[in-house]
């Protein structure tokens, strides 16, 4: 639920404070979910640390369920974002081709994270932090540009 409000929410942000900076705003969201995720990660046992330790952060239900919400919003805020700027990045491509491999790398992203064993599970929240900051890498090493935008 979180992700869908976040997704809605960020129509606004990216229409009347950020416009023409998709990127700004993207990253912005990115480092957001990576302090969330990395509040969850160390919350919960993980295979960063030894599992006689406790988790370096305190840890209850209500601090569980924040800082996930909190995760799930500024990631599903992304999401649009991701379109829209492939969407100018590529283009005079079509739309429907710039969606289409974002959508065919989401879902092989979705299988593989599926395919991983059970006994791994513990270290799942550590890979899901990695994967937002190296996807905050990737947006950060992308030129911004217009061209639909500026065509139109």
């Amino acid at each position: 639920m979180a992700a869908i409000v976040g997704g809605l929410l960020v129509g606004y942000l990216a229409d009347h404070y950020f416009q023409r900076r998709f990127k700004q705003l993207l990253l912005r969201l990115l480092v957001l979910c990576i302090a969330c995720f990395v509040w969850f990660t160390l919350s919960l046992p993980s295979t960063l640390y030894p599992s006689a330790a406790r988790p370096p952060l305190p840890s209850s239900l209500a601090t569980i369920v924040i800082s996930i919400t909190a995760a799930g919003l500024f990631l599903g805020a992304t999401a649009p974002l991701y379109f829209e700027l492939a969407v100018e990045l590529t283009f005079p491509l079509p739309e429907a081709v710039s969606a289409g491999i974002i959508t065919l790398f989401n879902n092989i992203g979705a299988v593989l994270f599926l395919a991983v064993p059970p006994s791994a599970s513990r270290s799942m929240n550590a890979i899901m932090t990695g994967t937002v900051v190296l996807t905050a890498i990737l947006v950060s090493a992308a030129r911004e540009a217009y061209r639909r935008s500026d065509y139109c």
